[in-house]
């Protein structure tokens, strides 16, 4: 009974493709049939010898070169990248500042403090972020 349990076991994870206890895989080649690790290094030369491609010297410098020179950067792009930010927007992003629960960074700002500026601090902040994000910079301090 005990036989015919383990049986139908294997047969349904066979049939669900779970566990299966697969055969080996055989390659057939000049010499002969290949198997096991012997397969494994067949495979892995094969490989070797399709993708080694020769490279003229000559086409190595023009790929040196292309990769050197600065990349075109007048690529279109979505307009929305360069929309300023909003002041409602940075009320939002604002006030979904959550508590740190750890020490302000080196400029001492707090998130609480970010949460709670009032109006003109607000408009300065809207300007330096406006700024950074059209030059592409952050400023350090």
């Amino acid at each position: 009974m005990e036989n015919d349990t383990q049986k139908l076991w294997q047969l349904t994870k066979a049939l669900n493709d779970d566990n299966v206890f697969r055969s080996q895989t055989v390659l057939l080649i000049e010499s002969g049939p290949v198997a096991g690790k012997a397969a494994c290094n067949v495979l892995a030369n094969t490989y070797k010898n399709v993708s080694d491609v020769e490279i003229s010297s000559s086409r190595i410098h023009d790929i040196q070169c292309e990769t050197k020179e600065p990349q075109n950067t007048d690529v279109p792009s979505h307009p929305c990248t360069f929309d300023r930010l909003t002041m409602k927007e940075l009320d939002l992003a604002r006030l979904s500042i959550k508590p740190p629960k750890t020490a302000p960074e080196p400029d001492g700002i707090t998130n609480d403090m970010l949460r709670h500026i009032g109006p003109a601090a607000k408009k300065t902040l809207l300007v330096i972020f406006n700024q950074s994000w059209n030059l592409g910079h952050v400023p350090s301090r």
